[in-house]
């Protein structure tokens, strides 16, 4: 089955949360998450930042990230040398390739992972999405 999770960052203290998204009807967005077997719930999470774990995890082994990091809605991935940031569109999860936006997206669902990483996020590293035109 799979697993519904997503991530937020916390307006308090700029942190990312990962669990379960609740919205109240004030329009406050909250994740719910588990931390050794105790619930924990962390208000005033950033709306914009509000990103779905598409299910998926990158090729990158690293000691924090053993099966790969996971890849979630607006992170940046460098996918067969390009940087493409990931999207949602008609219904499923799609890289589109920064500053060609105008070119056909790639479903997420057919890339082959090993040549994926994630490099970053749509809200923390902006840099990442100015002046690449490295597609052509």
């Amino acid at each position: 089955m799979r697993d519904y999770k997503f991530r937020g960052k916390c307006l308090n203290d700029c942190k990312w949360y990962e669990g379960y998204l609740v919205i109240f009807p004030n329009g406050l967005n909250c994740i719910c998450y588990t931390n050794e077997d105790e619930f924990e719930q962390v208000t005033n999470i950033i709306p914009e930042t509000v990103g779905q774990y598409t299910g998926l995890k990158d090729s990158k082994r690293t000691e924090q990230y053993p099966d790969g990091q996971e890849i979630c809605y607006g992170d940046i991935v460098r996918f067969g040398g390009v940087d493409r940031i990931v999207t949602f569109e008609k219904g499923s999860f799609v890289l589109r390739t920064i500053k060609l936006l105008f070119a056909e997206p790639t479903p997420l669902m057919y890339c082959n992972l090993e040549n994926l990483e994630v490099i970053g996020n749509f809200w923390d590293n902006s840099e990442l999405l100015e002046g690449n035109t490295n597609d052509r």
